[in-house]
């Protein structure tokens, strides 16, 4: 577990700026757990995995989303180690920083399977030229190929 003296030691490791201090915001995830720290460049989120999730499969999970965030997903920045890499050794935990962002409240009146089914039309979807006229489709029914009222 960090405590507030390691967020100097995180900052110079991770040339996040000066002032460093948690907030106070920790959040438990599926694999670790995060803490938010301030600075005089921003907000950052600090993880530590729980022991049962091993740094290779840490290190995995920060090249996607360091490809997925080149390639324009919105996801939060991972921050690189001044000495290259994505984590660092403090108070005998790895550690690694992600640029913080701020998640809305879910919104109950959004309804799950049209969220769902307007996020992978576009994977499904073909287009125009190809797809058969008297096809149709549904946010909770599909048939392939997509018709081109999908487009």
């Amino acid at each position: 577990m960090l405590d507030p003296d390691h967020a100097a030691t995180i900052a110079q490791l991770f040339a996040l700026g000066d002032g460093a201090r948690f907030t106070g915001a920790v959040v438990r995830g599926e694999q670790g757990q995060v803490a938010q720290l301030a600075t005089d460049h921003g907000l950052w989120a600090v993880k530590t995995s729980f022991p049962s999730n091993p740094p290779e499969l840490d290190g995995e999970d920060a090249a996607f989303q360091t490809a997925a965030h080149a390639a324009g997903v919105p996801s939060p920045e991972v921050v690189t180690a001044a000495a290259g890499g994505v984590f660092a050794e403090v108070g005998g935990e790895l550690v690694r920083v992600y640029a913080w962002v701020d998640v809305l409240d879910a919104d109950p009146t959004l309804d799950p399977a049209a969220v769902g089914w307007s996020r992978s039309r576009p994977s499904w979807c073909r287009p125009r030229s190809f797809a058969p006229a008297t096809a149709t489709c549904g946010p909770t029914t599909c048939a392939r190929p997509r018709p081109a009222a999908c487009a």
